[in-house]
């Protein structure tokens, strides 16, 4: 029941909308008259369970924040209500007008629902970009085993000494049918000024319990820059995951314009397809192709040291495709302790279109 059913929902805030939600039974078609959700929450995504049932994660633009269920959504006889509410610990706030985005929010409330039929199906899992007290942003993990009664306690993602200066910002997540979580966001943790950004990734294979040291995925940029102004360069980023990968949707200030005389915003997109390494020690390599069939001929291979190399220019002689090369050591425990050593090799491709 409920198969291809398409749900909407969206922040009541403003004098011109009436409720908050809207589902379609028939692929878009038609879209029933909206209605109110409990507590109105905010800045929020959904997903749905295996079974059918629909969760909703949202707040109230502060330190709030919500996990709100609907077990009849899936039936088309009666009009959706929402039979559990729970409150969820994020470990701090939502921003909004901080230094990294001045006109916009250092990132959304992100929930995502497992389908792998595995060990992990149907957790719950919810993800923001927080201030704790103040300050710079961390990215902030919760998760439920039992249908959305309770959640974890918050799990912070970034794995770089705490510093108040730092942000970690648009922190979003998607699950991979495999239950793979993949996790991605922009850090600052780089830059001397707390606020050129890099794509920061990473992932966790035993339902969000722990999680793979975090990897810059790309180059630096100023999230300030743009054409003829900017104060914000969006609200949020997102992934979607597949048993090989992830691809990422993004907004960046990489490419600039000789015609305008300023770097522009572009919307970037990275895959990164994960597969075993054929070496002897167990791990993972990256690869891509974007979407001109561009091939990483000059990718820095070598697996001793870590490095990166432009691998095409477009008409302006702006680099938009790079590749990098990281490898790191990392402890594994399945009831016993095994070492295995993990190398990453990431080659991103970027493609954007134009403001």
């Amino acid at each position: 029941m409920g198969h291809g059913f398409q749900y909407q929902f969206w922040t009541e805030i403003f004098a011109c909308d009436f409720g908050g939600f809207s589902r379609s039974t028939d692929g878009g078609a038609i879209w029933q008259s909206p209605i109110s959700i409990p507590n109105s929450p905010q800045w929020g995504t959904l997903d749905v369970a295996s079974n059918g049932d629909l969760f909703i994660g949202g707040g109230n633009s502060g330190s709030a924040f919500w996990c709100l269920r609907s077990t009849n959504a899936k039936n088309p006889n009666v009009t959706p209500t929402f039979d559990q509410v729970t409150t969820v610990n994020m470990g701090g706030s939502l921003v909004y007008g901080g230094t990294v985005n001045p006109g916009g929010l250092a990132g959304q409330i992100f929930i995502a629902v497992d389908r792998s039929g595995g060990p992990t199906n149907n957790n719950i899992y919810m993800m923001a970009s927080v201030s704790p007290s103040g300050g710079g942003t961390n990215v902030m993990f919760a998760r439920s085993t039992n249908g959305g009664a309770s959640f974890s306690a918050p799990i912070r993602i970034n794995d770089d000494p705490v510093n108040s200066s730092k942000w970690h910002w648009f922190g979003t997540l998607s699950v991979a049918p495999n239950g793979r979580i993949d996790s991605v966001w922009f850090d600052t943790r780089n830059a001397a000024n707390n606020t050129d950004s890099q794509l920061f990734y990473s992932y966790s294979t035993d339902g969000g319990v722990t999680w793979a040291p975090n990897v810059a995925v790309s180059a630096p940029f100023n999230p300030l820059e743009g054409w003829p102004s900017q104060n914000k360069i969006g609200d949020y980023i997102t992934i979607i995951s597949d048993n090989t990968g992830g691809d990422v949707a993004y907004s960046a200030t990489f490419n600039f314009n000789p015609s305008r005389g300023a770097r522009t915003r572009r919307l970037f997109r990275a895959r990164f397809a994960i597969r075993r390494s054929d070496a002897d020690s167990d791990g993972y390599r990256y690869a891509h192709s974007n979407s001109n069939s561009d091939t990483d001929s000059n990718t820095n291979g070598n697996s001793n040291s870590d490095g990166y190399s432009y691998c095409h220019t477009d008409g302006y002689g702006d680099a938009y495709c790079y590749s990098y090369c990281y490898h790191y050591a990392k402890r594994y425990s399945y009831g016993y302790t095994l070492a295995d050593t993990y190398t990453f090799r990431l080659a991103q491709a970027v493609a954007y279109a134009e403001d």
